[in-house]
């Protein structure tokens, strides 16, 4: 999101990067990458984590 409040908006949906290719997404603490071109030949990059392990099970540092 730009200073502005104007959300980003990329040229195409974002694809996998090749790291998170054969990884599942739900299993396991990596992250879950994607990348998506936008204009001025930029592109933006998206890791989120998607465990599905319950609330309780997880561990705070």
């Amino acid at each position: 999101m730009y200073k502005d409040g104007e959300i980003i908006g990329t040229l195409a949906p974002g694809v996998p990067l090749p790291e998170s290719l054969e990884q599942d997404p739900y299993v396991g603490k990596k992250a879950f990458k994607v990348i998506a071109p936008l204009k001025n030949k930029s592109a933006i990059i998206m890791a989120v984590n998607l465990i599905e392990e319950p609330l309780s099970s997880l561990q705070y540092l």
